[in-house]
């Protein structure tokens, strides 16, 4: 594919059509639900153990540690930052297109492409532990 230097586009002046313009409201329209769905997956995770910490005597889960909220807490920080980001992209190309306003909708890609970067990173560090984990479990199995 060729590229396109950044300067001749910016004298090109892209123009979207309405069909474009269309896609990208019902893609805005989209990405606000699941960015929505995403905090509240965000919220259980949040409050879930801490509910698993609380519970009282006789319970199945008293005497749960409160160093088991550490990993859940990571998580979803980590978690938080592409809703955020999907949510910021949904809200912003919404407006955009509402009041036709071209730095808005930059703005709005950018978050786009904020989020796409964070599920990349997220998918590469999720792959480097599978990796480390499997060579520890054929190196454990290897000393039996």
């Amino acid at each position: 594919m060729e590229k396109i230097p950044l300067s001749d586009l910016q004298k090109q002046g892209l123009m979207l059509e309405q069909k474009a313009l269309s896609r990208l409201h019902t893609t805005g329209k989209w990405a606000h639900f699941i960015a929505v769905l995403g905090f509240v997956v965000l919220g259980l995770i949040l409050i879930m153990p801490l509910t698993l910490y609380r519970s009282g005597p006789g319970s199945v889960f008293h005497g749960f540690s409160p160093y088991a909220l550490i990993p859940s807490l990571a998580f979803g920080l980590v978690y938080f930052f592409p809703v955020y980001f999907l949510y910021r992209f949904a809200r912003l190309t919404k407006h955009a297109i509402n009041t036709m306003n071209n730095a808005m909708l930059a703005k709005a890609l950018l978050f786009q492409k904020l989020h796409y970067i964070m599920l990349g990173v997220l998918a590469i560090v999720a792959i480097g532990i599978y990796l480390v984990l499997m060579a520890g479990i054929m190196l454990g199995a290897s000393l039996f």
